[in-house]
């Protein structure tokens, strides 16, 4: 009686790993190509920095503001009543928004108008006043963990996303 012999022979296992392969490089190829929502990438940015700003006023326990502008966002520290020093957090002095969204920041559910950025030299020629800093941050961070509560809205041709944070910096999406 002959043996028979049980299992694959080479070929039919070259042949399954070639069609893993392709099978492989069709999903890579279909999965790089898809996009992420360029409102939920501004918007989770947006949700991790102010995080990290709420727990470095509380671990450094100082006084944060966030000042926000047409084109972007930066923090400061208080160093006196009406008094703003411009800060780094987390390796950068200001956080550029995406030029393809617009922005809407809320305060007590009204709409505010942002400021035009203006580079820091420049506002301290324009206001040369030692009592009060000519950039008063719109939302400021406290040593307790509370913070200004405020909504903000981006906006693109297709979608709209807007977020509101408590006094505690939990966030609510509408």
């Amino acid at each position: 009686m002959p043996a028979r012999y049980t299992g694959f022979s080479l070929l039919e296992m070259l042949l399954v790993l070639i069609i893993l392969g392709v099978l492989y490089g069709i999903a890579s190829v279909s999965l790089s190509s898809v996009k992420t929502n360029p409102i939920d990438q501004a918007s989770n940015e947006f949700s991790a920095v102010l995080r990290l700003a709420q727990n470095e006023a509380v671990v450094s326990s100082r006084v944060l503001g966030l000042l926000i502008d047409q084109k972007g966002y930066q923090f400061f520290e208080q160093t006196a009543p009406k008094q703003w020093q411009l800060v780094t957090l987390a390796k950068q002095q200001r956080y550029e928004f995406d030029p393809s969204l617009k922005e809407q920041l809320y305060l007590e559910q009204v709409p505010v108008i942002l400021p035009d950025y203006v580079e820091p030299t420049e506002l301290e020629k324009l206001f040369n006043n030692t009592d009060e800093s000519p950039r008063q941050p719109q939302i400021v961070f406290l040593p307790t963990g509370e913070m200004t509560p405020f909504g903000f809205a981006w906006l693109n041709a297709k979608d709209e996303l807007k977020q509101e944070w408590d006094s505690l910096g939990r966030v609510r999406h509408e």
